[in-house]
């Protein structure tokens, strides 16, 4: 016996999109793509905005600290103080604490400090440093505890900050540290070994200006 013979239904008949509906279509997918560009853009600029504004922050702070150190110098016949207590030497000479703390490190640890001092040049005569503009007297540390010091090998690598634009004419994010040279003034060091932050940062006086006075111990 033979099956009965299958039922034959018409195609179905397709939809016709008229050509402004296409064109309404494309449009639509256009602004829905630029929207997400635009928001992809702005969220990255507002990221970088926030970094730019903490490197700024650190790089105050490591200016302070190191003021801090030149004002001590000051009261001690020129001589910086030992490594083991450095912070606590130049406490007294800055205007707060967090000073001695990198703002980059307080929302993961608010007990990190972040800084290190050169132990090369403690209790050394700042007159006595030879060519004092390229020497590290303070900067950013691997080494997170308070009077923390070494030869200037504890730099952290990656290094700890990334700055939009750290050079002018430059767009591209640079990563790189804050250091502060014994002469007083603070750069923004580049990974790769290069000086940048002259576009966004203001570069510390060599002259040893600075707001702050000093509270005698």
């Amino acid at each position: 016996m033979q099956p009965p013979p299958m039922t034959q239904y018409p195609p179905a008949p397709r939809l016709s999109v008229p050509l402004w509906g296409k064109i309404l279509l494309g449009c639509g997918a256009l602004s829905l793509l630029l929207f997400l560009l635009a928001v992809f853009g702005i969220s990255r600029i507002m990221v970088s905005g926030r970094s730019s504004l903490q490197t700024g922050f650190c790089f105050q702070s490591a200016r302070a600290a190191q003021r801090g150190l030149t004002l001590y110098a000051q009261d001690y016949d020129q001589t910086l103080p030992l490594a083991k207590n450095w912070v606590d030497s130049a406490t007294p000479y800055v205007k707060g604490k967090t000073d001695f703390k990198c703002p980059a490190l307080r929302k993961t640890n608010s007990d990190a400090y972040g800084y290190a001092f050169n132990s090369k040049l403690a209790g050394s005569r700042q007159s006595k440093i030879v060519n004092p503009n390229s020497v590290y007297e303070l900067y950013d540390s691997t080494n997170l505890t308070r009077n923390a010091s070494d030869p200037a090998t504890s730099l952290p690598i990656p290094a700890r900050h990334t700055l939009q634009g750290a050079r002018r004419g430059e767009h591209k994010p640079r990563q790189g540290n804050v250091i502060v040279f014994a002469d007083g003034h603070t750069k923004f060091i580049g990974t790769d070994g290069t000086e940048g932050g002259d576009a966004l940062l203001e570069e510390a006086p060599a002259d040893g200006r600075s707001p702050i006075t000093p509270r005698r111990p």
